[in-house]
């Protein structure tokens, strides 16, 4: 089996993926994949175990993505807070619907409107390890009058 380190770094790097422009061509933070925000938490230690998530086949850990750390609020087409970074402002699901409304670079706009698979689809991995392919509108979270409500997968580890 072949070992990876990161100076090998194109493994990180979606090969359907449709930016263009040089600067984040080559990028690894943008355009690839997103961990998902709320198990890959970085200001909470521990982080959560599998054994910590009751339906890890139905929690979405890692997806097709605008940046390399996406949440649910990015989801969403009511957010309930402005996002708290540069990076993470051009977070994104690739073919969902509400990115036409998202104030992204241009360079960003084809990979998030049109998405990079067939039917809107992206690819998304599962904690429990597996993944399939799902389609980006599968993972819009409503709003409510109630709060936020997740389609499957799930983007709460609950």
């Amino acid at each position: 089996m072949k070992q990876y380190n990161v100076a090998d770094n194109h493994i990180f790097h979606c090969p359907s993926k449709s930016i263009t422009q040089p600067k984040f061509k080559g990028e690894i933070l943008y355009g690839n994949f997103g961990v998902n925000r709320s198990i890959c938490k970085v200001d909470e230690q521990p982080l959560p175990g599998i054994r910590d998530i009751l339906n890890p086949e139905q929690t979405l850990l890692i997806v097709d993505s605008g940046y390399s750390v996406i949440g649910w609020w990015h989801a969403t087409d009511v957010p309930p807070a402005p996002p708290g970074s540069t990076g993470e402002d051009m977070a994104y699901i690739p073919g969902l619907k509400i990115n036409g409304d998202k104030n992204l670079p241009p360079y960003l706009k084809p990979d998030a409107e049109k998405g990079r698979h067939p039917g809107k689809t992206v690819n998304v991995g599962f904690a429990d390890g597996h993944s399939s392919l799902t389609k980006a509108e599968d993972l819009f979270v409503e709003k409510s009058d109630d709060g936020y409500t997740n389609r499957t997968p799930l983007w709460l580890p609950k």
